[in-house]
């Protein structure tokens, strides 16, 4: 293609600002902690975070400085909804054309989550029938 007329997309993470001149998806966490927050999450919201089967909270064995939420209960839902949802509104106002909620798929590795908790919170998120 020539340069001028191709279409340039990024994807960054919703605590970085869009990239002008390009379609800019905002990456959203949104059934696992950021890096970047899991002492938060561990301190302050460890009751929205999955539990192994000796109760600590379960990591994401491929990512282990991310920890798995739990969706599995309408409260549950809801807290997590109050966290993630500014995250998401912030894209909007941040430049990004779209959103990606990440990890989508968490429920489907492990076991111990509720899938039609999984399923509602992705509703709720807005990218679910």
């Amino acid at each position: 293609c020539v340069a001028a007329h191709c279409a340039r997309a990024t994807r960054r993470d919703a605590t970085a600002t869009a990239l002008d001149g390009a379609y800019s998806v905002c990456y959203v966490n949104g059934f696992q902690t950021q890096p970047d927050e899991a002492e938060e999450w561990l301190t302050s919201r460890a009751h929205l975070l999955l539990r192994d089967s000796k109760g600590e909270p379960e990591p994401d064995p491929d990512w282990p400085d991310e920890y798995i939420l739990d969706p599995s209960s309408a409260e549950n839902r809801e807290s997590i909804l109050s966290i993630i949802g500014p995250a998401i509104d912030g894209c909007a106002r941040s430049g990004f054309e779209a959103v990606e909620i990440g990890n989508l798929d968490t429920w489907t590795r492990f076991d111990r989550i509720n899938p039609k908790g999984a399923q509602a919170l992705a509703r709720a998120y807005g990218i679910a029938p």
